[in-house]
Order: C-alpha cells, then sequence, then structure tokens
C-alpha cells in the first residue's frame, strides 16, 4: 500500500461504509502478509483509530499481550478475541482452558469484549473439540457476548452449522478468493442470523503491492495480477479501494477486518476512500488455489 506521510487526518472524509472495519492486530506483534512488516509503534495507529471512533480490534490470545497494551492506550477499545485451545502446540485440558477464558475476560473487562471465537477449527472432528466448544459457547451466553469460530472453508462451515449454534463466523474473503459467494452459505447466515466478518480482504498484501516487489515465487502469477494491476487502472480506482469496494459490495459481510502498518495508511485510507459502483462480475474468476490460499504459499508455490 502507498501512502504519504504527514497526513492530516479528515474525519469529515469517514465514509459510512468504513464504519465497518474492524482493526486486526496481527501486525502489532509479529512480522505479518506478504511483505512481512511489523508495526514497530502501533500507538500512534490506536490513538488514530480513537479519533475516528473506529475501537472495535480483532486480537488473539497468540498476539502477546496485545489486549493490555491497547488498553494502555486507549479505554474506548472493545475486543472480538480469538482463542487458541493450545499452549506451546499441547491442548489444554478443559480445566486450564477454562482458566484461560475467565482470565483474559478479567484482562480485557467483560463489557469490552464484543466477541470470542476459536482461533482455529483444525481438530473439529476431535471428541475433545466438543467440550471446548460448549465451554466457550456457554460462558459467551452466560456473559451475553457472541461466539463463533474462525474458518477456511465451506466445509468447516458445514459441519459446524449441522453440530453447534454460534452467531459469529470469520471467513477470508476478497476478489481472488469467493469461495463463500455460495448461495447455500448465504441463506443459512441470513436465516440463522450469524453475522460474517470478512479477513484477507487484500490478501496479505498480494492484491495492494506493486507486484515487484512481491517475492519472485509469485512471478508464475504475473499474467493474472497484471489483469488485476490493469482492471484497476480502467476502472481509475486505487488497488486498497478496488479491494475494499469488492468486499463491501457483498451484502451478507457484515464487517470486515483490516490491517495496517502504522497510522498513515490508516489515514490515507480514510482519506481517499471512495465508494464506487463497480461491475466485477465475471472478472478473477477459476484463480490457483495456490495463489487465492496462503495456506498453501510455500518457497515453491
Amino acid at each position: 500500500m502507498i501512502y504519504k506521510k504527514n497526513l492530516t487526518l479528515n474525519k469529515k472524509r469517514l465514509n459510512h461504509k468504513l464504519n465497518k472495519i474492524i482493526i486486526g492486530t496481527a501486525q502489532f506483534y509479529s512480522n505479518y502478509g506478504i511483505v512481512k512488516k511489523k508495526n514497530k509503534n502501533p500507538k500512534n495507529l490506536v490513538l488514530a483509530t480513537k479519533k475516528l471512533k473506529l475501537n472495535l480490534f480483532e486480537t488473539s490470545t497468540l498476539y502477546k499481550d496485545s489486549i493490555k497494551k491497547i488498553n494502555k492506550i486507549t479505554n474506548k477499545s472493545n475486543f472480538i478475541i480469538k482463542i487458541s485451545c493450545k499452549n506451546n502446540n499441547e491442548y489444554l485440558s478443559v480445566t486450564k482452558f477454562s482458566k484461560k477464558i475467565r482470565k483474559l475476560i478479567k484482562i480485557a473487562g467483560v463489557k469490552k469484549i464484543y466477541a470470542l471465537m476459536f482461533h482455529d477449527t483444525s481438530f473439529l472432528n476431535k471428541k475433545k473439540f466438543y467440550n471446548y466448544q460448549k465451554l466457550l459457547s456457554d460462558i459467551c451466553n452466560e456473559n451475553k457476548l457472541k461466539f463463533g469460530y474462525s474458518i477456511y472453508s465451506m466445509k468447516e462451515f458445514n459441519f459446524l452449522i449441522k453440530n453447534y449454534k454460534f452467531n459469529l463466523i470469520q471467513v477470508p474473503f476478497n476478489i481472488f478468493n469467493k469461495d463463500f459467494i455460495n448461495k447455500k452459505f448465504k441463506e443459512t447466515v441470513s436465516k440463522k442470523n450469524i453475522e460474517v466478518h470478512a479477513r484477507s480482504v487484500f490478501l496479505q498484501g498480494v492484491l495492494t503491492n506493486d507486484m515487484n516487489y512481491l517475492p519472485k515465487k509469485f512471478k508464475k502469477f504475473n499474467n493474472i495480477l497484471s489483469e488485476w494491476n490493469n482492471f484497476c487502472e480502467t476502472k481509475k480506482i486505487s488497488k486498497v479501494n478496488a479491494a475494499i469496494n469488492f468486499v463491501l459490495k457483498q451484502k451478507f459481510i457484515n464487517k470486515i477486518i483490516l490491517g495496517f502498518k502504522n497510522e498513515f495508511e490508516l489515514i490515507d485510507l480514510i482519506n481517499n476512500f471512495k465508494w464506487k459502483k463497480i461491475n466485477y462480475s465475471n472478472k478473477f474468476k477459476n484463480i490457483p488455489q495456490k495463489l487465492k490460499y496462503p495456506h498453501l504459499w510455500n518457497d515453491s508455490l
């Protein structure tokens, strides 16, 4: 993402569509995304979100002390917390998992928690999962919090909807990954009143960075990336704007999670965001799995 430093925040530019933004915090504490850049000073970014009243943060028990650090900067924060059932790659006992959750609620403050959800569902078919699921679901009901899952595929969703009750689901969604533009998915979340949050809107930077600066392993996808560049140029819209517009256009998406390397990226987005009616139909179909699924990215692709 290209941005100019020393931008002045124009709060009047906060498009009503951007009220759907959730601030992702993965970059606060680790090198995240395809360009592997970390936000070394998240304080200024958090202060910028406070000015914009974008107070909902998505974080995880895997992001060290993130809640404490954000709460030190602002008392206006609210949290969606993704919870891992593991500690050092070992599954916790149900008792220890319960203590972990209740400690987390105490640290964050129950009134500041929007939702609790499982960080991943890789052990869905294991009997142990039911115990974790029931515990977290009961705690959310007890405290009147939203409860849900972060998933990768329709297969996971189909299993969950068949076996469990929840009111929040987080899915990967972008112009290259349209797996959840699925009639069954849309009808189910609408009927059951399940809130849908989209992550990986920029495909970890693949959609927004200059293709010449992407790792060499992405060169085999230059034709597709060039097509994306040309599409944005033809529509006279930035790649950032085009990527966000596509996701916000989907009526079944309630909120979007966006990560920023610094406050300048956030301010640049707010000041320059334009809501445009763009025809994306029949565009970017049959994207190779090794491009649209980050978990398949490796040295060789």
